[in-house]
């Protein structure tokens, strides 16, 4: 919950903003409906809604790679470049 409430904040402050999905974990949660949720549903499931609107997540072999060199096909998808 920290990691996505520090996402959005940057995301919105206009960062170039960057997750690696594989560096961050969390727990089960329940639902307003009492459903136990699987951690791993609930963190693909913020990655998803984190991706393309605050943030960029990337694999932690396409971080080594915009590290490494100026890789042209690790295009942004956040869209919320300043003009």
């Amino acid at each position: 919950m920290c990691v996505e409430t520090t996402v959005r904040m940057a995301g919105n402050m206009g960062y170039d903003t960057y997750l690696v999905a594989e560096g961050c974990a969390t727990t089960n949660r329940v639902g307003p409906d009492g459903v136990d949720r699987d951690p791993e549903l609930v963190h693909d499931m913020t990655v998803a809604n984190l991706h393309g609107e605050f943030c960029t997540a990337l694999s932690p072999a396409d971080v080594v790679d915009l590290i490494a060199a100026d890789r042209a096909d690790l295009v942004r998808v956040q869209g919320n470049e300043k003009g």
